[in-house]
């Protein structure tokens, strides 16, 4: 069972409970996850869209619950590094 960000959030909503439950099944394979990727499956298996679940994860990470890790992912084209979050269960 996913563990609430405060209490009795996000488990008591009706749509964001079950899509941290999603969430928190694919993390519990103790691997980083990159959260676009992870935000847009959970948005596919539940009835949330893609910016609700990456919300989920800042909060999360915020409060310690999940690990976040910046990675680079590219650059613009004026040079500026682009940098993609990743998540994990905190350990």
């Amino acid at each position: 069972m996913a563990p609430d960000i405060n209490p009795g959030y996000p488990s008591g909503g009706e749509k964001i409970g079950p899509a941290w439950e999603v969430c928190w099944e694919i993390l519990g394979d103790g691997r980083w996850h990159k959260g676009t990727l992870l935000s847009n499956s959970v948005a596919e298996r539940s009835d949330v869209i893609a910016k609700t679940v990456y919300g989920l994860l800042w909060q999360a990470a915020k409060k310690g619950i999940i690990d976040v890790e910046k990675r680079f992912a590219g650059r613009l084209g004026d040079g500026r590094a682009i940098r993609a979050n990743w998540y994990r269960i905190a350990r």
